[in-house]
């Protein structure tokens, strides 16, 4: 893995290259380059990657994004789509201070206002999550070139887009994945 850092006044800036699965290549289509295989929901954009960081939840859908924020619904655990500006999701890294680097390393608790702290926990509809109001360390947050991967420890597989009930999510590799 290779690492540069950069610091700019009080910020912080990071990028990071690692070897990660290959993921085969789709056509850019319609959605021109730069396009990155963001149609299959596989790639999420805006989580921070320091500690105590907060940012909006979206997830590649084709041309545009989607971003999520807590709010009912009918089944399935309580997150609703809603315009990026809305989502303000904070990602907590075990054992880090405030601003410490959430590395694809460390383990990571993602806090979502009005729900609480997001958790693998088996439910009757949609995407097996709960709320917890203690933080939960059982996500990665690995980068990627196309955005964000969100890997649930506890599960043992990736946060995707997609789901049949409930909010538009589910778990899977890269190459397949199941809703």
């Amino acid at each position: 893995m290779m690492m540069a850092l950069k610091r700019l006044g009080a910020v912080a800036v990071v990028a990071v290259t690692a070897a990660l699965p290959a993921v085969p290549a789709k056509a850019a289509g319609s959605y021109g380059p730069g396009y990155c295989e963001a149609a299959d929901g596989k790639y999420w954009h805006g989580l921070p990657t320091w500690s105590g960081g907060y940012g909006p939840m979206r997830i590649s859908e084709g041309p545009g994004d989607n971003a999520y924020k807590y709010g009912s619904q009918p089944k399935g655990i309580n997150i609703i789509p809603t315009e990026w500006p809305q989502s303000r999701v904070t990602v907590l890294g075990q054992g880090l201070p405030d601003d410490g680097w959430v590395s694809p390393e460390t383990n990571a608790a993602i806090y979502m206002p009005g729900g609480g702290y997001l958790k693998y926990g088996v439910r009757e509809w949609g995407i097996n999550l709960v709320w917890s109001a203690a933080p939960v360390y059982e996500w990665r947050i690995v980068p990627h070139e196309c955005g964000q991967r969100i890997f649930n420890l506890t599960r043992g597989a990736y946060l995707v887009g997609q789901m049949q009930y409930g909010v538009d999510w589910g778990w899977g590799q890269f190459e397949e994945w199941e809703g």
